[in-house]
Parts: C-alpha cells; sequence; structure tokens
C-alpha cells in the first residue's frame, strides 16, 4: 500500500510540473524523447495550441498516456522475479526469445575487469548481446552484463578498490558500456573476496557505481557469497542481492537442498538485522542450480565460516544431459550413489519459498542448462510460480 501512494505521489507531482510548464510554454508541448531501451515506439512528437480555457480533464489524460508511455521504468517493482545467468561462451547458442521475458532479467556472465580500471570486451558476443537487446522490446523483462567473475576477471579488483581515480575510472566504463549497448544493468561478481578491508572498499565501489547508474535509470546487482559481507553501505547501494546457494553438497551427495536454501538466507538477514538494510528481503534472489553433482568420494570437508559444512563438488552435469540420461520424474533430485540436481517439484518449491518469505525471487546458474522444451524446462516450473501469482494482488 505504501508503495502505491509512494507512486500515485510521484505521478500526481510529475504531472503537476508537466501542466505548469504547458502554460507558461507559448507553442506547448514539442520533442519528446525517445524512451531507452524501448525502440522508437514511443518516440512522437505533441503540437497544441494554448486556448487559454481548455478542458483541465483533457489535459491530465493527455499527461497520464504520455507518462505511462515515456516513463516506463517508474513501474512499481514485482514482487517476484528470476534472474538468470548465462556465460558468455554458450550466449550465441541460447534462445534468446525465450530467456528474455517479462519478469526476467538475462545476465551476461563476465567482462573481466583490468588493473588500470577498464573492462576486456574483444570476448564479448555483441551479436548475442543485440538479440537479447530486441527479445526485451519484443517481450519485455531486462538484459545485464556482469564484471569481475572468476579468479582471473577480478584479481585486478584487490589494488583498484583502494584507488579513488582507479574506482571512479572503471565506474565511468561500466555506465558508458550499459549505455552504448542499451542495457538494464549491471552485474559485479568479485569472485571469492573475504578481506574485511577487501570488502569494506568493494562497498565503497558499489555505493559509487550506484551513484552513477541511477541518473540512467540503470540497475545494480551484485553477485553474492554467503560469507562476503558487504555491510550496511554495500547492501543498500545494490538493487538486487544474488546469492549463491548452490554451490553446496552433503557426504551422502544431496546438492543445494531446500534446507540450504533457508539456511543461508537466513544467515544473510539475520545478520544484517541490527544494521537495519532498508528492504534487504526484497532484494535477496537466491541461487537456484540449473546443473547437477556427482556424489562426492574422498574428498574433505571445508567449513564456510561455520554456517553450512561444505565441499569441493565433483563432476557438473547440465540438467538438459541429465534428462536425456535418466528421463527423471518431477519428483526426483538424484540417482543412488551417482549424480544429484535439483528436480522440478523441489525447483517449484524454492520458487513459492520466495514468494511466502517476500524476497525478490530467484537467481539461476545459468540458462543454457536447461532443456529446451517447456515440458522439461526447469525455467519454465519456476515462471509457472511467477504465473500463480496473477490476483494476489502482486505482480508477476
Amino acid at each position: 500500500l505504501c508503495m502505491f501512494y509512494h507512486i500515485l505521489l510521484s505521478d500526481v507531482f510529475l504531472i503537476f510540473i508537466i501542466f505548469f510548464f504547458f502554460f507558461q510554454a507559448e507553442d506547448g508541448i514539442r520533442d519528446a524523447q525517445e524512451s531507452r531501451g524501448l525502440g522508437d515506439v514511443y518516440k512522437r512528437q505533441v503540437s497544441t495550441q494554448s486556448t487559454g480555457g481548455g478542458s483541465v480533464l483533457s489535459m491530465v489524460l493527455l499527461l497520464l498516456v504520455l507518462f505511462g508511455t515515456m516513463a516506463p521504468g517508474m513501474a512499481a517493482p514485482s514482487g517476484m522475479t528470476i534472474a538468470g545467468y548465462v556465460p558468455m561462451e554458450r550466449a550465441n547458442d541460447l534462445d534468446m526469445h525465450r530467456a528474455v521475458r517479462e519478469g526476467t532479467t538475462l545476465i551476461l556472465h563476465s567482462l573481466p575487469i583490468t588493473p588500470t580500471g577498464t573492462l576486456e570486451t574483444q570476448d564479448l558476443p555483441f551479436a548475442a548481446v543485440r538479440e537479447a537487446v530486441q527479445a526485451r522490446e519484443r517481450n519485455g523483462g531486462k538484459v545485464f552484463v556482469a564484471v569481475g567473475g572468476a579468479v582471473n576477471k577480478s584479481d585486478a579488483l584487490h589494488s583498484l578498490v583502494r584507488d579513488k581515480t582507479l574506482r571512479a575510472r572503471l565506474v565511468g566504463r561500466i555506465v558508458h558500456f550499459c549505455t552504448a549497448n542499451s542495457l538494464d544493468g549491471v552485474d559485479v561478481d568479485w569472485d571469492l573476496v573475504n578481506r574485511t578491508d577487501d570488502l569494506f572498499h568493494y562497498s565503497v565501489l558499489l555505493s559509487e557505481l550506484k551513484k552513477e547508474l541511477r541518473p540512467h535509470g540503470l540497475e545494480l546487482s551484485v553477485l553474492l557469497r554467503v560469507w562476503q559481507d558487504l555491510g550496511k553501505t554495500g547492501l543498500e547501494a545494490v538493487d538486487w542481492v544474488h546469492l549463491i546457494a548452490f554451490n553446496v553438497q552433503e557426504q551422502k551427495g544431496r546438492h543445494s537442498t531446500l534446507s540450504h536454501a533457508h539456511t543461508y538466507v537466513n544467515h544473510l538477514v539475520k545478520t544484517n538485522v541490527e544494521r537495519v538494510v532498508v528492504g534487504l528481503r526484497s532484494k535477496i534472489r537466491f541461487g537456484v542450480p540449473f546443473f547437477g553433482r556427482d556424489r562426492m568420494r574422498g574428498v574433505r570437508d571445508v567449513k564456510s565460516k561455520g554456517v553450512i559444512p561444505m565441499t569441493h563438488m565433483g563432476r557438473v552435469q547440465a540438467y538438459s544431459d541429465i534428462v536425456k540420461e535418466f528421463e527423471p520424474v518431477e519428483a526426483q533430485n538424484g540417482v543412488p550413489n551417482g549424480m544429484w540436481w535439483n528436480g522440478a517439484r523441489l525447483v517449484r518449491q524454492k520458487a513459492e519459498w520466495a514468494v511466502e518469505q517476500s524476497l525478490g525471487g530467484v537467481m539461476v546458474w545459468d540458462l543454457s542448462q536447461d532443456t529446451s522444451r517447456n515440458a522439461t524446462s526447469l525455467l519454465e516450473v519456476i515462471r509457472q510460480v511467477q504465473g500463480s501469482m496473477e490476483g494476489t494482488g502482486m505482480e508477476p
């Protein structure tokens, strides 16, 4: 309800300002600007003559129409969203028009960060980026690019985050890349950062980045491990927290269970209770794996700061290959002494739990590992949960 009144008051204020300006200008409204990322559908020009005694109601209706077409980014946030990663090396094989839809954010992972504060873009599949943007214009949804990533892609951040000049350069490059390619935002992934001083400077970078993204209407997400503490500054700077809740496996083999997701999300929330991070729950999209892991054999346990016993993992298999090899039923999550995965029923339970807990939604790693058939697709299972929210007062 508070969100409704906030949006209503914002709309009324904007209408008042435009209405006032309209009657001050002799020639009325000219040259409405094209809305970023929505093609030229909304590009138009409205001409009018000042009549002095024109209908106020007609003018308000006209302004409402203009506002609705010129400011699509001002809509209320959805109650359940999906963020789906895809590695850039597999982006060309992804069906973008199936992946990018309303309520889904596609994240192309990832551009390496250099020690001088620039981005390496030579391996970027630009054709896939263009196709994803076109799919967004047709279907809705959002398209992000990720920066950083695995150790060799984000190592430069150790020194870069401590240098104000280099931080500013990196921020500028990221903003320019997003605007130049009509993207909706950026995802930052500093792999395995865990030192307190590194995390502090990382939070400063995220705060500075969000400050520069905001004027362009761009969003910021962060890929976070459960033991990486960004503090109040970092968590409030980002729009989305993509919590990795899938790189965990029990000695018996069970992989990324619903209980694991509960523990990870609750740990993140409880750790930040006293900090009073605004809207933290609604920012969290916890990870759901679209892959399986083989049962470990003879591998020692590694503690994740006392949160959950973790292990180095065994062989990884894409869910699409699991379906081909095992033809699993909906409730099946593995085979004895072998591969373990998240089946359709478990994925549905996770999505439903995200809704019950008023979380931002779920994050998927990764879309290229899903099946191409709706009947067996895990992405479609999550979208069914999204669709079931219609009529509940929440937007899908």
